[in-house]
């Protein structure tokens, strides 16, 4: 319960302390509020002094000129000299009352009065005058840039004029040319329409006849240049003696012919038809100067042994270079083997790879797709002898 009743005190202590604070902030505010009305009510007098001051200069100017015209035409000297006396000496350096003594102070002081406001007058009559002079030729000026503007705007109104009617005048005529030209065309049109139709006859067969003459070409193309088979090309050599129990031969080409030992021969003979039938297979081992001996690797048949007048034939033999090989397709159909090692297998045998057919290629290989490449109609149109990808492993020894 004791520890209830401090909370409570303190509660009741920080709201004392709170109404406290609050009633500072009112006295604050009530004395700001005080200041601004007495700032206020000093303005509003401020205003009021500065309009009774005003209404007393105004009665004094009244004054004054009554005091120098007077009421009826006629100057009241002596009320001139009472209210000189009373104001201050407006002329002089000192603020200080003047008396007069006599009449001729007095005239003395209105006459140097009117003479500074005269000469006042004549300044500000001098200086409107200027003002209204500078009023006239800058009016003037006006009216005549106004009356310029005028005259370019009739102009251009004019010729703007002139031009919309030049340019209705134009499109009325073209109006009437293409109406004209439109009836010409339609005249020629229906005079030629029959002669229009005859062309068109004759141009559709003219496509037609060209059309099948373009197809008789390229059989006829296709008729003359033929693929060059590997199988068909001429033999190099001849076999001139068999000792088949000893496993050796003889061919009739030798060293003039730059044939070189190491080198394979495929063994083959004409049957019926002019088809070229495989026998087997030699390999050269000793060359002399018009023979070489060579060793029967094998025999296809054998009923059908290698005999004397077979054919040799070897795409790595040329009297003249090294043979030249081009590959056509995209890989070997053979996954044993890649483009690389058969490239060095050929080196092996003294042939060369190259990448495009040329004058000088002496076989195209085959592969995967080789009648789509650029290879295989190239050694078509140079009648370059098209190997198969499997006659060229059998060479290499693959």
């Amino acid at each position: 319960m004791a520890r209830q009743g401090g909370i409570h005190i303190s509660y009741l202590i920080v709201a004392i302390v709170i109404c406290l604070g609050l009633v500072g902030v009112l006295v604050i505010q009530n004395e700001d509020l005080t200041l601004a009305n007495d700032q206020a009510a000093a303005a509003k007098q401020a205003q009021k002094d500065a309009e009774n001051k005003y209404r007393k200069r105004d009665v004094e100017a009244k004054q004054a000129f009554n005091l120098l015209h007077g009421s009826d035409g006629v100057p009241d000297f002596e009320a001139m000299q009472t209210a000189l006396a009373d104001v201050s000496d407006e002329w002089g350096k000192s603020n200080a009352p003047q008396t007069f003594q006599s009449f001729d102070e007095v005239a003395g002081q209105a006459t140097k009065a009117a003479s500074f406001w005269r000469q006042e007058f004549e300044s500000q009559k001098l200086r409107a005058g200027q003002m209204q002079k500078d009023y006239e030729e800058e009016k003037e000026t006006l009216q005549a840039l106004k009356e310029t503007n005028r005259d370019n705007v009739d102009r251009l109104k004019t010729e703007k004029e002139d031009e919309i009617q030049k340019r209705e005048t134009e499109v009325a005529g073209k109006d009437d040319e293409i109406a004209r030209l439109r009836t010409d065309i339609d005249d020629l049109t229906e005079e030629h329409q029959s002669t229009l139709s005859d062309l068109e006859k004759q141009l559709w067969i003219a496509r037609n006849r060209e059309s099948q003459a373009k197809r008789r070409i390229e059989h006829l193309e296709r008729e003359i240049i033929k693929e060059t088979d590997f199988r068909q090309a001429k033999p190099d050599g001849q076999v001139i003696e068999v000792a088949e129990d000893l496993g050796y031969a003889w061919i009739n080409i030798g060293r003039r012919d730059r044939l070189r030992a190491g080198l394979s021969f495929v063994v083959f003979n004409y049957v019926k038809g002019g088809k070229k039938l495989n026998k087997g297979k030699v390999e050269v081992m000793n060359v002399d100067e018009d023979i070489a001996k060579v060793r029967i690797l094998s025999t296809d048949d054998r009923f059908n042994p290698i005999s004397e007048g077979d054919h040799i034939i070897s795409p790595f033999y040329r009297k003249d270079d090294s043979p030249i090989f081009v590959f056509a397709g995209d890989k070997l159909s053979s996954n044993r083997f890649s483009l690389e090692e058969v490239g060095r297998r050929i080196a092996a045998y003294g042939g060369k790879v190259a990448d495009s057919v040329e004058t000088n290629t002496t076989f195209v290989v085959a592969l995967d797709g080789y009648k789509s490449t650029p290879q295989y109609t190239a050694a078509r149109q140079l009648q370059v002898t098209i190997m198969s990808e499997r006659d060229l492993l059998e060479f290499i020894g693959y």
